[in-house]
């Protein structure tokens, strides 16, 4: 039960930090950015720089649910 909790923790954060960086893409329209010919959230995450912050939200979000998807069905 501890390791589900510790499992639920995580997905929860990882998705609050993608959430949150993804809704600073959604708030910058006011500032285009044009990174390398690209355009759009993905333009704005690389030319803030957020990208390593993004891709380890994400992968705290995985593993979170990893761990949530292991702990409910394959533990007994």
């Amino acid at each position: 039960m501890k390791k589900l909790l510790f499992g639920i923790s995580l997905l929860v954060s990882g998705m609050a930090g993608i959430i949150a960086l993804t809704a600073s893409t959604i708030i910058c329209p006011l500032i285009p950015w044009s990174y390398n010919n690209l355009e759009g959230w993905f333009a704005v995450i690389m030319g803030m720089g957020l990208l390593v912050p993004f891709v380890s939200f994400i992968l705290v979000a995985v593993v979170g649910l990893l761990i949530c998807i292991r702990e409910a069905y394959f533990v007994k």
